[in-house]
């Protein structure tokens, strides 16, 4: 699936025949926005275009959320959908599409809305309807882990698979469960709570590890993270968190009724686990950042850090920088995380007039050291005629003089001195060519130095293809969707 992006409609009623109803999203104007945040969204649709052609699907999510939540703009909005169309996100996808009908079509290149429609509904097809129906009234419902309704509740959109359901109400026995969902079809649950004598308790549980699944008395309650806390009935529970590739970790817990806990789970490889592992590297942009894998600081992460297989959560900072934060999936193997770290507005401001300073000097010691060399150089070819012609002076004279014997007189012996004295004075001259031969070499030198060592101006600058205030283009083809960007 490869990215592009130009957002397009074939016609106003086209583009109000499929999705849910019409959106209230609108892209604001470039015209409006601040050039700080402008020239933030395009660094990252530039790092967003880069990680999803390189297949690090995840990162390029995190970025193009970023650049859509400072820009609101129809382009980046689309290739959300393809990323999360890509990452298997089959609602989040269909509903960035719907959101497409809340702009104008004015603001959509030509043809690509076509191409949303097809995307569109191939993400259909991978969508369930979950609906649960209890006597208990506004009983919370969770569905993996995040609060998405209260009882009655209307049908709910899941992307088909499996997906950790909890219904819970004060004063009444809390429930977990697990339910499938088909694409296109729809799961009826019915959920039936019973009543309490005390109110449950809310358990909160971290991990450093990504991807784990938390048990409590043998029931599955999602995988780590848990974005909220969980209810359970008062009183004593098992606890337990398994993934594979690492030792499990159980606790006994004891709740109090209508009180909070929170455990911090920290899981540790096995022996087995890391030799059926995979190897992570890092690319990093920038030198002196700090790298943490699963919360553990690696000093020497470019070099290769292994880890079990499965999802694995990193973290890039360097001062002046804003924080790279990334799932990773890590396979059998080797695999390279490019982290380009994108600087702050501050930072970005302070290193771009450094570095034009420092090209300025360059060109500066450049065009000084030419002119001096080229100067000197001048001198030097005028000074050789000038000595040629006090040679060619002493020479005659010496030559007339020799014909005769000899100087006959002061004044022939005056007369020659002086012609010689005239020849030395102009063969002098030349120490000051070559200084200033010298000196422009040392010059020129320093301006390459000064260019070639110095920071690049245009370093953190933006691609082309990377404008998210021009356009884009989608190719979907019978294996990919390819994206390439122009703003």
């Amino acid at each position: 699936m490869a990215l592009v992006g130009a957002l397009a409609g074939t016609s106003g009623a086209r583009a109000q025949a499929w999705g849910a109803s019409p959106t209230a999203e609108a892209g604001r104007s470039s015209a409006v926005l601040d050039p700080r945040v402008k020239e933030e969204a395009r660094q990252r649709f530039d790092r967003g275009l880069t990680l999803y052609n390189q297949g690090d699907a995840m990162g390029a999510l995190a970025e193009f959320e970023l650049a859509h939540e400072l820009t609101g703009h129809p382009m980046v909005l689309f290739n959300l959908a393809l990323v999360r169309a890509r990452l298997g996100h089959s609602v989040q996808a269909a509903e960035a599409l719907e959101a497409l009908r809340g702009f104008p079509i004015s603001e959509l290149a030509p043809g690509t809305m076509d191409r949303a429609q097809a995307l569109y509904e191939s993400q259909l097809a991978r969508v369930g309807w979950l609906e649960i129906k209890s006597s208990t009234p506004r009983a919370v419902v969770q569905i993996d882990n995040v609060d998405v309704a209260r009882t009655p509740a209307p049908p709910i959109r899941l992307t088909a698979g499996v997906h950790f359901v909890s219904v819970a109400a004060a004063a009444h026995e809390p429930r977990h469960l697990q339910v499938t969902v088909a694409g296109r079809a729809r799961e009826i649950l019915e959920v039936e709570l019973t009543p309490l004598e005390v109110a449950p308790a809310q358990l909160t549980v971290t991990s450093n590890v990504p991807g784990a699944t938390v048990l409590v008395d043998g029931t599955p309650l999602g995988r780590t993270p848990l974005p909220q806390p969980v209810t359970l009935s008062a009183g004593a529970h098992e606890l337990e968190l398994r993934r594979a590739g690492y030792a499990p970790v159980r606790q006994r817990l004891q709740l109090s009724a209508g009180g909070s806990a929170r455990l911090a789970a920290k899981m540790s490889p096995t022996q087995a686990g890391l030799r059926d592992s995979g190897i992570l590297a890092l690319r990093l942009s920038e030198p002196g950042a700090v790298v943490s894998v699963d919360g553990e600081p690696h000093a020497r992460a470019a070099g290769g850090v292994r880890l079990p297989l499965g999802l694995h959560s990193v973290r890039v900072q360097r001062a002046g920088f804003f924080d790279i934060v990334r799932d990773v999936e890590v396979k059998h193997g080797e695999q390279t995380l490019d982290a380009s770290l994108l600087p702050t507005p501050e930072y970005l401001s302070d290193y771009v007039s450094r570095a034009r300073s420092r090209r300025t000097w360059s060109y500066i010691a450049l065009g000084a050291g030419g002119a001096v060399a080229a100067g000197a150089g001048g001198f030097l070819i005028w000074n050789q005629g000038q000595k040629n012609e006090a040679r060619r002076r002493f020479d005659e004279y010496a030559d007339a003089a020799e014909q005769k014997g000899g100087c006959p007189d002061d004044a022939c012996e005056t007369s020659l001195n002086i012609y010689a004295a005239d020849l030395d004075a102009k063969q002098g001259r030349d120490i000051y060519g070559w200084l200033g031969v010298g000196a422009g070499a040392l010059g020129v030198t320093a301006g390459l130095l000064l260019y070639g060592l110095g920071d690049d101006p245009a370093r953190y600058e933006p691609k082309p293809a990377s404008d998210v205030f021009g356009s884009l283009d989608v190719r979907l083809t019978g294996r990919a969707v390819e994206l390439n960007g122009r703003f």
